[in-house]
């Protein structure tokens, strides 16, 4: 088994859009199972971005294409 990590420029990410929805060019960051969810925290919590969706997606386990930009955010 090999596994290809993506550190910059696009790829393609499992995403769970079924609770909060993915729009195109919304923040991403990782849920506890490792899929890519829309950004979301609390109020000053530093939270780790890693990248942006290129497409929608409303389904739990959907594949979507992501451009890699790892950073820091902070909740709203």
């Amino acid at each position: 088994v090999q596994a290809v990590i993506a550190t910059d420029g696009f790829s393609k990410i499992v995403v769970d859009g079924s609770g909060t929805a993915i729009a195109a060019d919304d923040a991403l960051m990782s849920d506890a199972s490792g899929r890519g969810v829309k950004l979301a925290g609390a109020a000053g919590t530093l939270i780790q971005v890693i990248g942006y969706a290129c497409d929608a997606s409303t389904a739990a386990n959907g594949i979507i294409t992501c451009r890699i930009a790892r950073h820091t955010a902070q909740g709203a």
